[in-house]
C-alpha cells in the first residue's frame, strides 16, 4: 500500500471518528461541532503545517548566485525523477546536513544547510539531494510531513522536545515524549530510507558518491548534534539527534554502516 494511501485511510478514520464522537455525546449538534472541528483540523494540518519547518530553521529560497551548482543538481534529478521541481532553501546553519518536507511533490521543498555545501564534494552534494529526491518521488515526505505535525501539537507544549528547564514541561515531556516516539516508529518505516537509496543510486554513476556523504553525515551528527524538535527528525538525512536522553528514541533512521552496506556492498568503505 502507497503511503500516501496509507495517509488517507488514517486521516478518514480520524475525521470519522471526530464525527461520530460528536454524534455520541450531542446528536445532530455533535455532528455539526464535530464536522467543524474535522475541517479546522485539516485546515492547521496542510495550510498551517507547511510553515512548521520553515519556522523552525528560518530559511530562505536559493535564487539567483549559486556557486555550489545545486539549483542545477535539482533540475537535473528532477528530470530524471519525472517529479515537479522542488524548491530548494538554503538554512544558514554552519551543521552539514540535508531534509526534504512537503505535503505532495508538487509541494516538497529541499533544505539544505550552509554547512552541507560547504563539506561536501559535488559528487557527495548531488548524491544527498538524489537521495531526497528518491523520498519525494516516493511519496514518503507525505507520511513525514503529516505526523511529524501531529506529533509536533502533542509536544508543543514542551517546547516540543526542546531544552527547557521548566520542571512543568519537564514532567510532561516525561509522559508524552514516548507517545510521539510511538506514533511515529508506527507510521514512518526505518526501510523507507534504505529504498530511497537504493532508488537514488540508479540516478547517480558512482552510488559509492552516496555512501560516503552518509558516512560524513553521521560522523557529524555524532559530534557536534544540533538542537531541533524530536518530531523532526526523521525529516533529514541521517538523524540529527544523539543517543542520549529522550532523543534517542525518535532516531529512526538507521545506521549508515547499515545504508552503505545496502549501497556499496560491504562496510567499511
Amino acid at each position: 500500500m502507497k503511503n500516501s494511501l496509507k495517509v488517507w485511510i488514517f486521516l478518514a478514520a480520524l475525521a470519522l471518528s471526530i464525527v461520530f464522537t460528536g454524534h455520541y455525546f450531542g446528536g445532530r449538534q455533535g455532528v455539526l461541532l464535530g464536522v467543524i472541528l474535522t475541517a479546522l483540523f485539516l485546515y492547521s494540518l496542510f495550510f498551517l503545517g507547511k510553515n512548521l519547518t520553515d519556522n523552525a530553521f528560518k530559511s530562505k529560497i536559493l535564487l539567483g548566485t549559486d556557486p555550489w551548482g545545486a539549483l542545477e543538481i535539482v533540475k537535473k534529478l528532477s528530470v530524471k525523477a519525472r517529479i515537479p521541481q522542488p524548491k530548494l532553501k538554503l538554512v544558514p546553519w554552519d551543521f552539514p546536513t540535508i531534509l526534504v518536507s512537503g505535503s505532495s511533490q508538487a509541494a516538497a521543498t529541499i533544505y539544505v544547510t550552509e554547512g552541507l555545501l560547504l563539506k561536501l564534494n559535488k559528487y557527495e552534494l548531488e548524491a544527498v539531494i538524489a537521495q531526497q529526491m528518491a523520498r519525494i518521488k516516493r511519496q514518503d515526505i507525505f507520511i513525514s510531513f503529516v505526523f511529524s505535525v501531529l506529533v509536533s501539537c502533542l509536544l508543543k507544549v514542551t517546547a516540543n522536545g526542546k531544552q527547557s528547564r521548566n520542571p512543568i514541561k519537564k514532567i510532561l515531556l516525561f509522559f508524552l515524549a514516548p507517545i510521539g516516539s510511538l506514533v511515529i516508529k508506527i507510521s514512518i518505516r526505518s526501510r523507507s530510507y534504505i529504498d530511497a537509496d537504493a532508488l537514488a543510486i540508479q540516478w547517480l554513476e558512482q552510488p559509492k558518491d552516496l555512501a560516503t556523504a552518509l558516512l560524513k553525515l553521521e560522523s557529524y551528527s555524532q559530534t557536534g548534534p544540533i538542537n531541533i524538535p524530536f518530531s523532526m527528525a526523521n525529516m533529514f538525512i541521517v538523524s540529527p539527534l544523539t543517543d542520549k536522553g529522550w532523543g534517542r528514541y525518535f532516531n529512526i533512521q538507521p545506521p549508515a554502516s547499515k545504508r552503505i552496506e545496502k549501497i556499496v556492498g560491504y562496510f567499511p568503505i
